[in-house]
């Protein structure tokens, strides 16, 4: 070897030297994870009522996120947010998508209409590899796309939704009434519809004919509004948005046979009736929506939380379900370590079910650290548990009966779809359970009666939890036995009801003592 092969042998090994003293000391940073969540929300069109409100809902959740993360002392992993108007067309929903995905969007919260969730995940996000939650997109035909598994949704199906404005509709009428269905024919209006009309004739009512379902881009509906109120049903139930609704509503006028206090309509709905529809096409209506349980304690917090945030005041239907859609994305990437999207789709059910700790967005930075460490969570939507199923569904759902009073929507109860089984929700925990059995024992082997009501619902019956001494609360039914050791001992129990109301724990005393 030469002088110059010397020289350029002896500058390579101070280079590797170099290398490895800087790496051993931590000169080099920490490479930053940066999240991208997208949104295509529907800023103009048909959805455009809604759109504003939604994108405040990103938002207030990235925000939060990052509020958090610094909380936390996180500064290797932070959240942006990118959007596009999706205009409310299946079309430009796709554009929209594509857009976000080039701007470095891995999660896309959003859209909110059907049509364009599912032209989304066909066009863009499916073939992309990119996570997508929908907010508020209920029809049934997401359940079975072929998304790869990167297809999700916040709010549930119109499978659920159907019987529950079904049987809403008969406690309002009465049962054995005839009703006419119509609906604009999309996703959303053909799917409710259908499942509406099923659970509607299950129950024994009737229909005047097969449902009218009709274009939504029509220029006019003179003639459907005539199908529509051929008859003289005791229901109207008319599946629409408002946009297409106010040329639907004025031909329904037109007829001089309709009456909007016989009107039932699904979905989410404006918080106030829109200038450009006639109010007296749909002042008075009933109908349902899915929504977040009245008056409960995070409800409200929310609610506090997000009017102080800055953006649009209007709230509208469904907006909390735009908030847990970017939540989850950020929860799940967190918990993925990762900003691919497949590896964010792949730990959506586990943040968001159980097993594992429950948090809700009031114990962010908790969630967030417990999460690094490598811990399982339950993250507790706005609206309720998600616990997403195999196809992306969530499995339960609340929904409000509402009625526009005064052209404002306005909540008259709740109703909850848990698995198939409709009942009246309710805020109200299950009585303390009363125990049953002797304050004094002389056998080892002890046995008590356990009995709670629940004042919300009579049925399904509460599930009653005990656990003697430092046992933990398990499902024990309503007999609480066990063989023990002679001195005193405590049983506890308490009730938790089909809404997840839980009762106090009640706390009983009692002695085995050696036999006289």
């Amino acid at each position: 070897m030469g002088r110059d092969g010397r020289r350029i042998g002896v500058l390579a090994l101070v280079a590797v030297l170099a290398a490895a003293v800087g790496g051993s000391a931590g000169a080099r940073p920490h490479a930053t994870t940066t999240l991208t969540v997208g949104t295509t929300l529907s800023l103009t069109g048909d959805g455009s009522v809604f759109g504003p409100v939604f994108q405040k809902s990103a938002e207030f959740a990235v925000d939060l996120a990052n509020k958090a993360l610094a909380k936390d002392g996180v500064n290797d992993f932070t959240v942006k947010i990118t959007s596009a108007d999706d205009g409310s067309q299946a079309s430009s929903a796709v554009n929209a998508a594509r857009k976000v995905i080039g701007d470095g969007a891995t999660c896309i919260a959003g859209s909110i209409q059907s049509a364009n969730t599912i032209a989304i995940a066909n066009g863009a996000t499916v073939p992309a590899g990119v996570a997508q939650i929908a907010p508020a997109s209920t029809s049934a035909l997401i359940t079975d796309l072929k998304d790869n598994g990167l297809v999700f949704r916040i709010a549930p199906s119109d499978v659920l939704q159907g019987p529950v404005l079904a049987a809403a509709m008969q406690e309002e009428i009465g049962k054995g009434k005839t009703a006419s269905f119509a609906a604009r024919n999309d996703a959303f209006g053909s799917g409710l519809i259908r499942a509406t009309e099923a659970a509607w004739k299950k129950m024994g009512n009737k229909e005047t004919h097969a449902p009218v379902l009709y274009d939504p881009g029509a220029a006019n509906y003179d003639s459907e509004a005539q199908q529509i109120v051929a008859g003289n049903p005791d229901a109207f139930v008319i599946l629409d948005f408002p946009q297409t609704y106010a040329k639907v509503g004025a031909a329904l006028l037109r007829t001089g046979k309709f009456d909007a206090t016989k009107l039932f309509i699904g979905g989410g709905q404006p918080a106030v009736i829109p200038s450009f529809v006639p109010k007296e096409s749909m002042d008075g209506a009933r109908g349902t929506r899915p929504a977040v349980p009245l008056g409960a304690a995070l409800t409200n917090a929310w609610d506090a939380q997000f009017a102080a945030f800055a953006g649009n005041p209007q709230r509208q239907s469904l907006d909390v379900n735009e908030f847990d859609a970017a939540m989850t994305c950020i929860l799940a990437s967190i918990a993925a370590k990762s900003n691919d999207g497949k590896a964010i789709a792949s730990k959506l059910r586990a943040i968001s079910g159980p097993p594992g700790t429950k948090y809700t967005f009031l114990q962010l930075p908790q969630a967030i650290k417990a999460l690094r460490a490598g811990k399982d969570i339950n993250y507790e939507g706005i609206a309720g548990p998600i616990d997403w199923d195999e196809n992306g569904d969530p499995a339960a759902a609340t929904y409000d009966f509402y009625k526009y009073v005064n052209a404002t929507l306005t909540p008259q109860r709740q109703y909850k779809n848990l698995h198939g089984r409709i009942l009246a929700v309710d805020l109200t925990p299950p009585t303390k359970p009363a125990v049953v059995g002797s304050k004094r024992w002389t056998k080892t082997h002890v046995v008590f009666k356990l009995r709670s009501a629940d004042p919300g619902n009579v049925s399904p019956p509460v599930l009653i939890l005990c656990g003697f001494d430092a046992q933990k609360l398990h499902t024990c039914g309503t007999t609480a036995a066990a063989t023990l050791r002679r001195g005193s001992h405590t049983l506890r129990s308490a009730a938790v009801d089909a809404q997840d109301n839980r009762s106090k724990t009640t706390v009983f005393s009692f002695k085995i003592v050696k036999e006289k």
